[in-house]
């Protein structure tokens, strides 16, 4: 009997050092780690119920993305580029992000994504050579957020490399109706007599935070072919940007990529397009089951 109890305990040490060693090498510490993948409601035994059991020997369990997490740590430290506060900022961003996009990031992305960390114009991905260019000590500054311009440019990259995923005519279909809707009842709760007031209103409440509500702003502003002005928009540099009907399509999936790992723009694109966000995620599904 005490053999038994004496094999078992020494298990669970060897499980509790694995988690430790796991935990110390994605740069958490313990408090952090227990409070993101284990909350305070959960009781003894809720951790240790058949449910628990079940999801912990599946692919959704913590240690999963910690794997997930791992593997991008190691690509990160790949890149010899980034200096040590930075690559620290896009380690924490990834470990916040869902678990959908860090799986499909850690199948689409190469070692060697960014040829051009310090860029002086226009962060952009090139679908001609398959690379960034970007600018890091710009990133790691901006107003925006750090690591924004980097998430973003990523997802595009995702976009090509899994067959031009933001062609998906649901995915354009329900970005539209998001947007009409939106406007619509925007219009009538605010007692505006035409669209172009309210569009003008919507506007204004986009300039608020660019931290938070840039991907959106960016997005509007293509929707209404310009008429939404808020915080953000490439019409300020390309007056003709949107009049590719498909570059709406694009960006709004590099936003919305980029918005995985990020729990306030993420609820800010929630609140703004809730049904295109959730075929955009039934596409990062989709593209991570893919052989």
């Amino acid at each position: 009997m005490h053999d038994s109890l004496n094999y078992a305990n020494s298990l669970v040490r060897d499980r509790q050092k694995k988690m430790r060693d796991f935990i110390l090498q994605i740069g958490q510490d313990r408090d952090y780690f227990r409070e993101q993948n284990y909350p305070k409601e959960n009781t003894r035994k809720d951790l240790t119920s058949n449910k628990t059991r079940d999801i912990i020997n599946t692919d959704e369990s913590p240690i999963s993305e910690l794997k997930d997490i791992l593997k991008f740590k190691k690509r990160l430290h790949s890149d010899k580029k980034m200096e040590k506060s930075y690559r620290k900022a896009i380690g924490k961003r990834f470990s916040n992000g869902s678990e959908i996009a860090k799986k499909v990031f850690n199948k689409f992305i190469p070692p060697d994504s960014v040829v051009d960390s310090n860029y002086n114009g226009t962060a952009h991905y090139n679908r001609n050579d398959k690379k960034i260019y970007m600018n890091y000590s710009k990133d790691l500054l901006s107003l925006k957020g750090t690591g924004v311009t980097w998430f973003h440019e990523h997802g595009h990259m995702i976009d090509d490399l899994a067959g031009k995923v933001s062609t998906n005519e649901d995915f354009h279909m329900s970005l539209l109706m998001d947007y009409l809707e939106y406007v619509k009842n925007y219009k009538r709760s605010n007692n505006f007599t035409s669209i172009l007031d309210a569009q003008e209103a919507i506007g204004k409440d986009l300039k608020k935070s660019v931290k938070s509500q840039n991907a959106v702003s960016d997005i509007m502003e293509g929707l209404s072919n310009g008429k939404i002005k808020g915080c953000a928009g490439h019409m300020a540099n390309k007056p003709h940007y949107w009049k590719n009907s498909n570059m709406i399509y694009s960006e709004t999936f590099a936003h919305m990529f980029e918005a995985q790992f990020d729990k306030v723009r993420y609820k800010e694109m929630q609140k703004y397009f809730p049904n295109a966000l959730k075929k955009f995620e039934e596409l990062l599904e989709g593209i991570s089951n893919d052989e």
